[in-house]
């Protein structure tokens, strides 16, 4: 009897411990890590699938020059969401180029961004200084942080392209056939 009385005791035993260390734990905790990936990217918006058209008037009278005061679009929107590394030096700039195309004899085309708008938070980095495009990348919106600028038309940085005289004769033939082909990239 005494042997049924310790193999009944040694079964129940290691149930009774479990039951009485499951009672006395009031709270349980583990460790939780959250990553999001370093990246950037970049879009331009617009209400218009054409592209940019900048229109140079012809002179009214004889012996007057090409009108270049209307010769202007700010109807692309360029929207862009960063997340940085924690590293120093790790900010944004915003490049602009001409990839295809060469820009006609006679004329200067630029491009500036105008400080971000919309429904964007965080840090949008700075703008507002114009630049003559040619075929290499030149900042047009610098210091960039972790942030987003919003998506569409009227988010982010409108960009303003403008065609002016380069005081050079005009080669009208290659004006009426050049199309440009302006690359935006979001790099270190």
């Amino acid at each position: 009897m005494k042997l049924s009385y310790l193999i009944v005791l040694f079964n129940f035993l290691p149930f009774a411990a479990l039951y009485c260390t499951g009672q006395t734990d009031q709270t349980a905790s583990h460790l939780l890590h959250i990553n999001i990936p370093e990246t950037s990217s970049i879009a331009l918006a617009s209400n218009t699938t054409n592209g940019v058209t900048l229109n140079v008037q012809a002179p009214e009278e004889s012996g007057h020059q090409w009108s270049f005061e209307n010769a202007t679009d700010s109807s692309i929107w360029l929207n862009y969401s960063v997340v940085r590394g924690s590293g120093e030096g790790q900010h944004k700039n915003v490049y602009v180029k001409i990839q295809n195309g060469n820009i006609p004899q006679g004329v200067v085309l630029t491009v500036a961004a105008n400080e971000a708008q919309g429904s964007g938070q965080g840090d949008l980095g700075t703008s507002g200084s114009v630049v003559q495009l040619n075929t290499n990348n030149q900042v047009l919106i610098n210091g960039i942080g972790t942030c987003y600028t919003g998506k569409g038309v009227g988010q982010g940085c409108q960009l303003i392209y403008a065609l002016q005289s380069s005081g050079q004769a005009l080669d009208l033939a290659q004006i009426n056939s050049e199309s440009l082909t302006i690359c935006y990239t979001i790099a270190d």
